[in-house]
């Protein structure tokens, strides 16, 4: 008899920081430094389709008097690590104690933690953080998944699943933790100006197990890079922080992508994609826009996507698990498909059944 992994719970977390988007935009153009960017930034703002973002940094509040990273001139990429080690692995735990409350679990029941993260390094990292904070079994296997960008919360569910059908008794946690706001850039960029315009902190995590009473089950995983695109999207270590590289052709890419490449990909499944319920990763307003147009789908059909955008923004890989939790509150039951991009650029998806 085949046995078939579950997410039992997602739980997630935000910083206590909360920003107005309008407000940022201008906070931004003065702590960054480009105070000439201030209309871009400000017209950026408008048209990001985010109300609010979080961050555990206090430097965006007009009123703060200790920023913790942008009160010195073009951070390092130490100086800016050293408060992901401070801060990323307290965020992680949050999201990953109000899993293990909603599924009603112990942490020691846990077998398998998987963490995933592309805006720190640290070593140990975030999974021995949450060994700890969550008194976890020591012998807990670990994986991280790391510097892998925005879609990775998907492989991450799908090793669960994995692990989960190898070992049916497996009883996974995924966390996934991300501080974007600790890489913002201090030059008038177009990269940077909008990736400080999208980006946002916060974690998401989700327990995976044999429990056929889960509200998600989980299926086949799949990834394709789309042609002609490698340089599309980046993410490199730089001397003051982590630099995102975001071409303007990033959207037309991922339309002209799923059109053409996604239903060949995996068969009849997406040949029917108005049929699915969907939780599109909202890597921004454009990029869902994008999804709409190369599945032929109405807006509407991505309405979790964009609430989760416009009261989070983007959270890099944490951000499908937030759509994810939207979608516990629909009553739509049925085939289902996440799906989430990175560099490469790369696409990937992972079915469910709801």
């Amino acid at each position: 008899m085949r046995v078939n992994a579950h997410i039992q719970a997602i739980g997630t977390a935000v910083p206590p920081w909360r920003y107005d988007q309008l407000e940022l935009a201008t906070s931004l153009a003065t702590i960054l430094g480009v105070p000439r960017s201030s209309r871009i930034l400000a017209e950026l703002a408008r048209n990001t389709a985010i109300a609010s973002r979080y961050s555990v940094l206090p430097d965006f509040s007009p009123t703060c008097q200790e920023p913790l990273l942008y009160g010195q001139e073009a951070p390092t990429t130490a100086t800016r690590n050293r408060i992901y080690e401070q801060l990323a692995a307290p965020l992680a735990a949050r999201a990953a104690s109000a899993t293990l409350a909603s599924a009603k679990i112990s942490a020691c029941e846990v077998t398998h933690l998987i963490t995933v993260s592309c805006t720190g390094f640290s070593a140990p990292g975030i999974d021995v953080g949450l060994i700890h904070s969550l008194k976890l079994a020591p012998h807990v296997q670990r994986f991280h998944l790391g510097f892998m960008g925005c879609f990775a919360g998907l492989p991450a569910l799908h090793l669960a699943s994995q692990i989960v059908i190898a070992q049916p008794g497996a009883v996974v946690l995924v966390v996934c933790c991300e501080l974007c706001s600790l890489h913002f850039q201090p030059t008038n960029e177009r990269n940077n100006l909008l990736s400080a315009s999208i980006f946002a902190d916060g974690a998401g995590a989700a327990l995976v197990s044999a429990d056929p009473t889960g509200p998600f089950r989980l299926g086949t995983h799949g990834s394709i890079l789309i042609p002609d695109s490698t340089g599309a999207m980046a993410w490199q270590v730089g001397d003051t922080g982590f630099i995102m590289g975001l071409s303007r052709e990033v959207p037309r890419l991922i339309s002209d992508g799923l059109r053409t490449r996604l239903a060949a990909a995996d068969g009849p499944l997406f040949t029917t994609p108005e049929a699915l319920i969907w939780a599109v990763h909202p890597g921004g307003a454009a990029i869902l826009e994008a999804c709409a147009t190369g599945l032929s789908l109405p807006t509407t059909a991505l309405a979790n996507s964009y609430r989760v955008l416009r009261d989070y923004g983007n959270l890099s890989s944490a951000t499908i698990l937030f759509v994810l939790k939207e979608l516990l509150a629909d009553n739509r039951t049925g085939p289902g498909c996440a799906l989430a991009f990175g560099p490469g650029l790369t696409a990937n998806w992972l079915t469910f059944h709801r």
